[in-house]
């Protein structure tokens, strides 16, 4: 059983994905596997501090650490209750509904104020005083129009009651739901592993292989990751198991008579928190960054605060030398050994992707300084030209030990589904097979100068056109394709 696991593992890990990675033709292309990191960057902008609206149960768990420092504050024990607004008052409450009257009246029979809806309902069947059962007749209903204007005065009172509530208060929430990054990437790792591990032992336990194995594989896969559906039956079992301290019992709410209930106020009762939330005209936007634990928190319309997972974020404070050595540095290393590695930057237009991948509008005019073989590198520089840097540096160290590493590199423009070579300005083509480019120059890298020259030419054939968001976006996509080749 050991035995298999340990073949499993140098075949599944060396034999398919680092044995063969110099040969592109040996290597079986259902056997390639590849991981993505993704990244976020913000630029710098206003920021916005405004209160956020959140759903219900978010705002009471907000609320109810706020109480909770309160009530610690008091000296006595007590727990105030929570309410959204104020409580209503209780000659505005329907006694059988338990909701704000409409329109009041007083029973001559019981000198008791309830709803007229009630008070019909109770003269329809039977005309009884809910009360004290004595006879009810419509005469026998008196209006409260003092009462009724005081009622509606205090409804447009409560539509008004603003329920934001601040970004600083809601760090606790945010807090929570982080993740920490590498607890993140070592649970990645842990499914990936748990994958390889009940393959192999569904190897292990079937010595006689046929064709078929990855059918049965998949079958075996899918058996083992089932979760057993809970029915209606099972669920009450399960339930009955609970702990009582942690259990919640949910009483059903009594309101007595029953029968006296109009069907026309079901809609009555009803949480006023959706009618004030719905108020808000909120749109999604973000209320936290965190580069500690590569998270980016935002408020999400009807579903509140919601957290983002990153491999690395960066706020507006963090500069280029950060994001390549956090975001694309390990992709350079990657290539210089043997694997493909593909850094794509997306946003919206106005974002800063341009200015993340090559630097600011004069990039190409910054002397980039070359003192006892060491590149001194202006701090704007994007990822291209600091990756070509490093490549090229790496070029230089491994003929130190006999390795020989070839720099090439091809320039190309997206536009419009026509792809078009920026270094010569002729129409080129992209393979669907593989992405290979055909028909764009490729031009060999040898110096900081040519490296640089690459930049200028493509720079200065790129589309440029305004956009509502930016008045001289690229408005295409373009690829900087760096192909390294080494040799003995």
């Amino acid at each position: 059983y050991i035995v298999n696991y340990k073949n499993y593992f140098f075949r599944e890990l060396y034999n398919n994905n680092i044995k063969y990675k110099w040969d592109n033709d040996i290597i079986n292309q259902d056997n390639k596997s590849f991981n993505i990191k993704v990244s976020c960057r913000f630029r710098p902008g206003d920021h916005i501090d405004k209160n956020i609206t959140l759903p219900l149960h978010q705002f009471l768990k907000v609320r109810r650490l706020q109480q909770n420092k309160i009530d610690n504050n008091n000296d006595n024990n007590t727990k105030n209750p929570i309410y959204v607004g104020e409580e209503d008052p209780i000659e505005f409450i329907d006694p059988f509904l338990n909701i704000l009257m409409k329109d009041p009246v007083l029973l001559l029979s019981s000198n008791r104020i309830v709803d007229r809806s009630v008070a019909l309902q109770c003269i329809l069947r039977g005309g009884r005083d809910p009360f004290n059962n004595k006879k009810l007749i419509q005469n026998m209903l008196v209006p409260q129009n003092e009462l009724k204007d005081r009622i509606n005065e205090w409804r447009r009172k409560k539509e008004q009651i603003d329920i934001s509530i601040a970004i600083k208060d809601v760090k606790p929430l945010i807090d929570e739901s982080s993740v920490n990054p590498e607890l993140l990437e070592a649970l990645v790792d842990i499914e990936r592993l748990s994958q390889i591990a009940r393959k192999a032992q569904f190897e292990a336990m079937n010595s006689l292989q046929s064709n078929n194995v990855n059918d049965n594989y998949n079958n075996y896969n899918e058996e083992n990751n089932n979760v057993p559906e809970v029915t209606e039956e099972n669920e009450t079992t399960e339930n009955d198991t609970t702990n009582n301290n942690t259990a919640i019992e949910i009483l059903p709410i009594n309101i007595e008579p029953a029968d006296i209930i109009p069907e026309s106020n079901y809609d009555e009762i009803s949480s006023d928190f959706d009618k004030y939330r719905a108020k808000s005209n909120e749109s999604t936007r973000v209320i936290d960054i965190s580069p500690s634990n590569a998270s980016v928190t935002m408020n999400v319309p009807g579903l509140g605060v919601r957290p983002f997972q990153f491999m690395s974020v960066h706020n507006e404070n963090a500069n280029q030398i950060e994001v390549y050595n956090s975001c694309a540095r390990d992709m350079v290393v990657a290539t210089i050994n043997g694997y493909n590695a593909c850094v794509l930057c997306y946003g919206q237009t106005g974002s800063g992707k341009t200015h993340t991948f090559f630097g600011p509008d004069n990039f190409l005019n910054y002397n980039i300084n070359i003192s006892n073989d060491e590149i001194i590198i202006p701090n704007n520089v994007g990822i291209v030209l600091r990756a070509c840097i490093d490549a090229l540096q790496s070029k230089q160290v491994l003929e130190m030990q006999g390795i020989n590493l070839s720099l090439s590199a091809q320039f190309i423009e997206i536009y419009d589904e026509t792809v078009t070579d920026l270094l010569s300005g002729q129409l080129c083509q992209i393979k669907r097979e593989n992405g290979e480019v055909v028909g764009a120059i490729d031009n060999d890298i040898n110096s900081l100068n040519d490296i640089m020259s690459i930049l200028k030419t493509g720079h200065a054939r790129k589309r440029f056109a305004a956009t509502a968001m930016n008045d001289r976006s690229s408005r295409s996509h373009t690829a900087f394709i760096l192909q390294i080749t080494q040799t003995r």
